[in-house]
Parts: structure tokens; C-alpha cells; sequence
């Protein structure tokens, strides 16, 4: 049975890679910090191994056996004071994980990134996230790179808030005009593509970008989150740019606050594909973000 090494399984988008892998029959060795394994899906006969990704020494020996490394580990808000910056968990861990790899001989890896991630981008998040593409990129290993737009599905962070702001508030609040369009991809395809890859080797050196099939403005997103919880599409208070920005510099340091200033910036920036060539390579037809898959909505 090939058996896959997993960082971040106990994540949003772990937990439905390694249901993914089980199901099709992988042997699964999550990565968890000490006393996390209970937030694992149970009964699928997962192998916990327990380490730190940002700390090297404890990876010695963990990949021993792995024919592949998916690697999820991420951060969408930094915490400085406890030592969580995108410095940290996206290039530094990364940088981990490929030296353990190399050294314990597992040729294949499969990294997520994150849509927009290039080498000239100013904003901190997508910067971290090049320089871990790079580590990777560069290992010499059988590499395979996932740039995902904005990812949904049950439990996921963005969606379900807007679903909450929708219910708390009778006017919804728009930054700037609304207009920036993004194209989400539904965490079971993402699953489904990491999945995939494995067994592709068409998919080796290859970056590919997930969206979804749907291109939404984030007007017609939130109208689109209403219609799937059963209410009509909400008044809309628009937030001109200067003053969205310095609500989320002045927010971001309460863990409350729901965006900060970079989080700001990725969404006013968008989230579209320049390319879809990940349907074709691994045979995915991914789901529309629509009413049929926001179901989960029903119950948050």
C-alpha cells in the first residue's frame, strides 16, 4: 500500500485530503503537534506521528517508509508574539519539510500555495508563500505545486463568516465598490486534486491553479451565500478603500477583528485563475459555487 506523509491533516483542508487518500486506498502518517491526534477523522485507520513542522529535529525518521509528502501547512494571519508569522510557517517549515524529505529519500511532494503567489509580490502572505514555492521548486524532488483561490466547503473560515454577518446584520457591509471578483473552489475538489496528482506523473513540475468553475464579484458572491441560506439579497453599505483600510490596520491586532490589513489586500486584489489546465491533467470537474454546494450554509 503506498503511504503518504501529511502536514496540516488536522486543518480545514487536511481533514478531507486524508478522507481523500483513505478512501482511495493510501496509507496516511499525519504530522500533529503533541496531543492534537484527536482532531483527526476517525475510523479511517490514520497513522498519527507526532512533531513539529518548524522544529526540523522532530522529523527525523517521520518520513521513513512514505513513497510522498502532501505538504498544508498555513497561515492566513500572523501572531507575532507567539512566534506564528508567514516567515515561519510558510518558507521556513517548507525549507523543513524538503530536507527531511531529501534526506529520507521520499521522492515525491505535493505542496499547497496560494493563488497569486509570484516572485514580485509585495504583500507579505504571498511573498512567504513564493519563497516556500521556491524550496520546493529547487529540491531536485518529483514536485507538484496547488495555487488555490478562495476554498469553501464545511468548516472553512470565509464563507461561513460572511453566513453569520448575513444573519447578525440587516445591512451588510461591502469594502470599496465590490467589484473584485474571485473564483472559489470547493475543498472536496482541492482533495480530490492533491488526490490525483499521485498517481499522475503528468502532473510532476507542474504549478496548477484551483478555482472554481464560477467568477463571482464579492456583490455577487454574498448574494449568492444569501440565496443558499434562504434570504433575499441584503442592502449593502459600501466602505470607500481609505477607510476599509485603516479599519483593518486598526483591527488586526484584536483576534476578534475578522480582517486584517494583508487579508484586505488579497481580497481587493481578487482571486481568479490565469489558467484551469488542472481540470484537464487531473480529471476534475469541479463544483459551481451555488446554492447545491453551500448546503453545509443550512446548519452553520
Amino acid at each position: 500500500m503506498p503511504r503518504v506523509f501529511v502536514t496540516g491533516a488536522t486543518g480545514f483542508v487536511g481533514r478531507e485530503v486524508v478522507r481523500r487518500l483513505a478512501g482511495a486506498g493510501y496509507g496516511v502518517r499525519c504530522l500533529v503537534r503533541p496531543g492534537s491526534a484527536g482532531k483527526l477523522p476517525r475510523g479511517l485507520g490514520l497513522e498519527a506521528h507526532e512533531g513539529d513542522a518548524a522544529t526540523a529535529e522532530t522529523l527525523k525518521g517521520a518520513l521513513n517508509g512514505c513513497d510522498a509528502v502532501i505538504h498544508l501547512v498555513g497561515i492566513i494571519r500572523e501572531t507575532p508574539s507567539r512566534g506564528v508569522t508567514f516567515e515561519k510557517l510558510h518558507a521556513q517549515v517548507t525549507g523543513n519539510l524538503v530536507r527531511a524529505a531529501q534526506d529520507q529519500e521520499v521522492k515525491r511532494f505535493l505542496h499547497m500555495s496560494a493563488n497569486g503567489c509570484r516572485e514580485s509580490a509585495a504583500n507579505p502572505y504571498l511573498a512567504s508563500k513564493w519563497r516556500a514555492e521556491c524550496a520546493v521548486a529547487e529540491s531536485g524532488l518529483a514536485w507538484t505545486i496547488f495555487r488555490p483561490s478562495v476554498i469553501f466547503g464545511p468548516e472553512d473560515a470565509f464563507v461561513n463568516l460572511l453566513t453569520r454577518l448575513l444573519r447578525l446584520f440587516p445591512v451588510f457591509p461591502v469594502f470599496a465598490k465590490g467589484a473584485y471578483r474571485l473564483a472559489p473552489v470547493a475543498v472536496e475538489d482541492v482533495a480530490a486534486a492533491f488526490t490525483a496528482a499521485l498517481s499522475r506523473p503528468e502532473s510532476i513540475g507542474k504549478r496548477f491553479h484551483l478555482c472554481g468553475p464560477t467568477s463571482l464579484s464579492y456583490r455577487e458572491l454574498i448574494d449568492t451565500i444569501a440565496a443558499a441560506v434562504g434570504r433575499r439579497p441584503p442592502a449593502k453599505i459600501y466602505i470607500p478603500e481609505k477607510i476599509a483600510r485603516l479599519l483593518a490596520l486598526w483591527g488586526e491586532k484584536l483576534p476578534f477583528f475578522p480582517i486584517t490589513g494583508i487579508q484586505l489586500e488579497l481580497l481587493l486584489a481578487g482571486n481568479e485563475c490565469p489558467e484551469r489546465e488542472w481540470m484537464n491533467v487531473l480529471g476534475i470537474d469541479p463544483q459551481p459555487f451555488a446554492a447545491p454546494a453551500l448546503s453545509y450554509l443550512q446548519a452553520s
